[in-house]
């Protein structure tokens, strides 16, 4: 990935700090603000980040653009050279998180003794910015932990560039992030409405805004400070605190410097890579909004280019080359997601699921449609709103490789089921995606006979003649007498008829399931096959 604003020659650039918010150029970029980024020189091939800042520079990034970026990293040409080692890894283990022990401090202040917390001779990466804000964590009586505000907002809330766009602008309100909140306390399911523009990569992010007040608070912090800056005619930068108080395990790359007399005494986080402290929910259903997928349909069905832009979409294979400047109306919006490590280890055992309501989907999506390539084009983040020939983008974080809002096709035979059968009137259905997978379809167990060898119709055969376990998806089906779970599982090799099973269970809306319990249903629904002829058993629909 190529990024013009940080090609500043044959001369490789560490990032140092992160600092103020703008509006450097209004004629150039007036949909997102950008940050200042603090940026040194430093010899090629010596890419040690606990040496003092030599040659500072500054550069504008728009802020769509932070979770690209790391204190640490070197930078050359527009690309990235090294990421910061985790070789300067430290692990805090048993912090307690609360307004007692985090104090917010600007970067170049002093305690009461006149020692300051960031030395210059020790630490100057901020020295151009000693306004910005940190927070400080007293670890024990000699050692205390520093951490830029803005690492904060970038770990905290940067899974998407949309996510920090609104949380920097004025008057942040939950319905910029979210609506539809409904929790079942007792066992600890939520279901979330993302609002429009928000990718589901950062659905776990907003359902912790939904439901915790310290992590609402410290979204409102950011929106708030950098406001009540503005307004003053102040630099803006912007502070924040932890989006939770308790016990929590943090995990960050930086350097220890001293403090007065005491030598190695204050750890400095470059960036924060895990933290520990569990997420307010168990598990966690959200949905996109369709209101404004609809709204562009309708927009596509009168364009005379109906047929290209109807076409199934595959990434272009080249890097991307992001551009500074607002992006143009004529490209198609798209989405780029980075691989990233798991920030949050809780979230590694915790249902997230995506609902898709099917039938709006089935509209765009034709059988057999070929699949195009997106025409290759300078790209750049905000709001698409220029004439330039510059594709909008969101850059989304995960450590899932895969984007849920770019589905791949509704699986063959699950559009078959539809084709063959006309849902009920009044009647409604969302599919399933399980966790941040690109898949509308999960693997059937396979079925084994007395003897534990694996049966025929454990497989399908594809049409290249090769064999694999067979396939099925979960749907809710919404009518007027509630909500049920449905699985729909593919036929089996040699089953005479090529209809889809499709099998009813019972399911509370507040009560969450896993993918083992959904393998098992399509796994009951698969053996049915096997003792019962009559396919209105499996029919669902009327």
């Amino acid at each position: 990935m190529y990024i013009q604003s940080l090609d500043l020659g044959k001369q490789a650039h560490r990032v140092d700090w992160f600092g103020n918010l703008a509006y450097p150029d209004r004629g150039h970029r007036w949909t997102q603000p950008s940050i200042c980024v603090v940026l040194s020189e430093v010899e090629y091939g010596n890419y040690d980040v606990t040496s003092l800042s030599v040659q500072q520079c500054e550069i504008w990034i728009p802020i769509g653009l932070l979770p690209l970026l790391r204190v640490g990293d070197i930078w050359l040409q527009g690309k990235l050279l090294f990421s910061a080692s985790d070789s300067d890894l430290e692990i805090f283990s048993g912090l307690e998180i609360n307004r007692q022990s985090v104090v917010t401090i600007k970067a170049g202040v002093s305690d009461g003794a006149g020692n300051f917390y960031l030395p210059i001779d020790a630490f100057n990466a901020h020295k151009r910015h000693t306004h910005s804000y940190c927070i400080l964590i007293q670890i024990s009586e000699q050692r205390k932990i520093i951490i830029p505000c803005w690492e904060l907002v970038r770990f905290y809330f940067g899974t998407s560039g949309k996510v920090l766009e609104r949380l920097v602008k004025p008057n942040l309100s939950k319905n910029q992030l979210f609506t539809n909140v409904s929790y079942f306390a007792p066992r600890g399911h939520l279901c979330i409405k993302l609002a429009p523009g928000i990718k589901g990569f950062s659905a776990s992010d907003v359902g912790r805004l939904a439901l915790s007040e310290n992590a609402w608070n410290a979204a409102l912090r950011v929106s708030a400070s950098c406001l009540k800056a503005s307004i003053s005619g102040e630099p803006i930068y912007p502070h924040t605190s932890f989006p939770f108080e308790g016990n929590t395990t943090l995990s960050a790359s930086g350097r220890w410097i001293r403090h007065g007399d005491r030598e190695n005494s204050t750890f400095v986080v470059n960036y924060l890579r895990q933290c520990s402290h569990p997420f307010p929910f168990k598990s966690l259903r959200y949905e996109l909004d369709q209101g404004e997928l609809l709204r562009k349909r309708n927009t596509e069905l009168n364009s005379s280019k109906v047929q290209e832009k109807f076409q199934v979409v595959a990434k272009p294979s080249v890097d991307s080359r992001i551009i500074d400047g607002d992006p143009g109306k004529s490209k198609k919006p798209v989405s780029r997601v980075i691989g990233s490590f798991l920030r949050f280890p809780d979230l590694d055992g915790k249902e997230v699921w995506r609902s898709l309501d099917v039938q709006s989907d089935l509209v765009s999506i034709e059988p057999n449609q070929p699949i195009s390539t997106i025409d290759h084009c300078p790209e750049s983040v905000g709001d698409a709103v220029s004439s330039a020939n510059t594709r909008a983008i969101d850059i989304s974080l995960t450590h899932v490789l895969g984007d849920p809002q770019n589905q791949s096709p509704l699986p063959v035979f699950l559009k078959k089921l539809f084709e063959i059968h006309t849902p009920a009137e009044n009647t409604t259905f969302k599919l399933l995606f399980f966790g941040e997978s690109s898949k509308a379809y999960f693997q059937v167990p396979a079925m084994v006979d007395e003897d534990g060898v694996v049966t025929p119709d454990s497989w399908f055969k594809t049409e290249s003649g090769k064999f694999r376990m067979r396939r099925a998806c979960a749907l809710l089906m919404y009518d007027p007498s509630g909500m049920n779970l449905i699985i729909v599982v593919e036929p089996a090799h040699g089953c005479v008829s090529d209809e889809p099973l499709a099998q009813l269970f019972i399911w509370e809306e507040d009560k969450p399931i896993t993918l083992h319990q959904m393998q098992q249903n399509a796994l009951w629904t698969a053996c049915l096959a096997r003792h019962y002829t009559d396919v209105e058993v499996f029919n669902v629909f009327t």
